[in-house]
């Protein structure tokens, strides 16, 4: 089985903002040995859920959001990239290869602020968290010298973390290469968490015995701050070559969760070498309490992770199996979103399978419901020409919320329009505030009239 799992924008642009429900979402419940299993229910088509407002921002550039933060007043914080040199984003002093951005917006849209940042090349936000006291911390690529003062000693571009006030000013940034934590080649931190002894960070690298691409592997990397961004820790995960992290957070214990993919796999079930899900856990020492590995004989991976009241571990991503822990998947679809539910010692509680679509960001609710987004696409029927480039399908984003035992209880599919959402957060009423980026002319979502490429959008659905 080959699977495309590349995002990519189709060239039409739709006119209308269409919301459909969602069906085809399976779940399944996972018994205590001595319980037989129950047999997989097809959960009916969820209700829509609905728009409740809708902010696009750009300029004569493209302009993207890459993650979403509540501040402790409700306000959100949206951080991500940019090239505009006009429009909601300040005139860019460093516009080679475009900035990071982070703008602060109040509850029902309305812009309060925002801020550019970068170097001598390209810059970007990853993901944000705000801690509460109201600090935003952010994460991602940044280029030599400019706002992050970084030396990556010759090297065109590294990685930072940094700390914002409430208004946007750097406190501090810390910045980092392959070589800051003892590898050579290749460094990406692409996740952030606070907690009251330090700031944590999640990604991958490439690891070699040299430089070159010699003897390299994938390989998990977390790495532990302290509230001024001094390292305290970091660990390697390179279990088997081909090893990421995509996602981070801390309980209450102060226990750091990290997940991402692992390969080569689930088993003996798994003997065509594809990755799997994998969920690692670390102590507040970096210590690691234990790991495991999720999936089938196809495909497996996780994207996002939150953590529920009921001190469950909750993943996100999406799988390619049709066996094994993802058994639920219908035969012959591809690919499909998975939600699952994990106990604190890693064994699977049950799962959400949703066909033809992947998962990219999942946040808990007051209720210890969970609200997630990503991925959905229909087929168009097309039979393109290889190397064409064209699809034979539409893709859009998802937005849907799954009960503690991953019942869907809403959903809204934005197919067919060129809407993609990359995250989410949820608000205190239990609505979803979503950010991504669209090309829509028209609607709810349509670009500032002067972008003629796309524009970066939040916007809020709530049932």
């Amino acid at each position: 089985m080959k699977v495309d799992l590349k995002i990519r924008l189709p060239g039409l642009l739709v006119m209308v903002l269409a919301v459909v429900t969602v069906s085809g979402c399976i779940g399944t419940v996972v018994p205590p040995p001595s319980v037989s299993p129950s047999p997989s229910a097809t959960s009916p088509s969820a209700p829509e859920a609905s728009l409740r407002w809708a902010k696009t921002m750009g300029g004569n550039g493209f302009d993207v959001f890459n993650s979403v933060a509540l501040a402790p007043n409700g306000d959100i914080i949206a951080v991500g990239w940019t090239t505009s040199t006009d429009g909601d984003f300040p005139a860019k002093i460093y516009p080679q290869g475009g900035n990071a951005v982070v703008t602060r917006l109040s509850p029902d849209g309305t812009k309060l602020w925002a801020r550019t940042y970068g170097g001598n090349n390209g810059s970007s936000f990853a993901s944000v968290v705000v801690s509460a006291d109201g600090s935003i911390f952010a994460v991602g690529q940044a280029s030599p010298k400019g706002d992050f003062n970084c030396d990556f000693g010759g090297a065109a571009m590294g990685q930072a973390a940094v700390k914002l006030d409430a208004d946007g000013k750097i406190a501090w940034s810390r910045c980092f290469t392959a070589s800051s934590f003892g590898v050579y080649d290749f460094v990406s931190l692409s996740s952030v968490a606070v907690a009251s002894d330090g700031i944590y960070l999640a990604g991958k690298t490439v690891v070699s015995l040299s430089p070159g691409p010699s003897g390299s592997m994938n390989a998990g990397l977390v790495v532990k701050l302290d509230l001024d961004g001094n390292l305290v820790w970091f660990r390697i995960y390179d279990a088997d070559a081909q090893d990421s992290f995509a996602a981070v957070t801390v309980d209450q214990q102060s226990d750091v969760i990290v997940a991402g993919a692992t390969a080569p796999g689930n088993g003996p079930m798994d003997d065509q070498g594809n990755p799997d899900g994998l969920v690692v856990v670390y102590d507040s020492s970096g210590h690691q309490a234990w790991a495991r590995t999720y999936g089938g004989s196809g495909l497996d991976g996780f994207t996002a992770l939150t953590l529920g009241s009921d001190k469950k571990i909750v993943v996100a991503g999406f799988t390619t199996s049709e066996d094994g822990d993802f058994s639920t998947q219908p035969d012959g679809t591809g690919i499909g979103g998975v939600i699952a539910g994990l106990a604190m010692d890693g064994s699977l509680d049950w799962s959400t399978i949703c066909t033809d679509s992947q998962f990219t960001s999942i946040h808990s609710a007051a209720d210890n419901h969970f609200v997630a987004t990503g991925i959905t696409w229909v087929s168009n029927g097309a039979s393109p020409d290889p190397g064409s480039g064209s699809l034979p399908f539409d893709q859009s984003a998802l937005v849907l919320k799954v009960t503690s035992s991953g019942v869907v209880e809403w959903s809204a599919n934005l197919i067919t329009t060129p809407v993609y959402f990359a995250s989410v957060a949820v608000t205190a009423d239990g609505a979803a505030t979503v950010v991504g980026t669209t090309s829509l002319t028209t609607g709810a979502m349509a670009c500032p009239a002067d972008n003629s490429r796309s524009c970066a959008v939040v916007a809020t659905f709530y049932r």
